[in-house]
């Protein structure tokens, strides 16, 4: 099934996808990136959230990883997913300074 996505919701998708990835990148600037094999930065909205989208090919996990911003909680999913999309393993209730510290922690 293809959902239908608006302009401004797409809009609101980057917007968050560049607050998620000044949050991870913190001090170190881009290399944390480069330290969890990410190949890819992308946003969509998935699961009804705006979400940055990561590829990784880190030590722990190699597929994808999406954190996606619960507007009503204020507060952070982050979802690894294999390679085919499936659901590997998704930590919820992530405050904005702790999604880096789990990124690090799972890939």
């Amino acid at each position: 099934m293809t959902v239908k996505v608006t302009k401004e919701q797409l809009a609101h998708c980057r917007e968050v996808a560049a607050a998620a990835i000044r949050s991870i990148a913190g001090k170190d600037g881009k290399n944390i990136l480069k330290k969890l094999g990410c190949s890819t930065i992308s946003y969509t909205l998935y699961n009804n959230m705006p979400t940055l989208v990561l590829k990784v090919a880190g030590e722990q996990h190699q597929g994808w990883v999406f954190v996606s911003l619960e507007e009503g909680k204020d507060g952070y999913v982050v979802s690894l997913l294999n390679e085919d999309h499936t659901l590997k393993r998704a930590v919820v209730d992530v405050e904005k300074e702790a999604v880096r510290q789990v990124l690090m922690d799972n890939i």
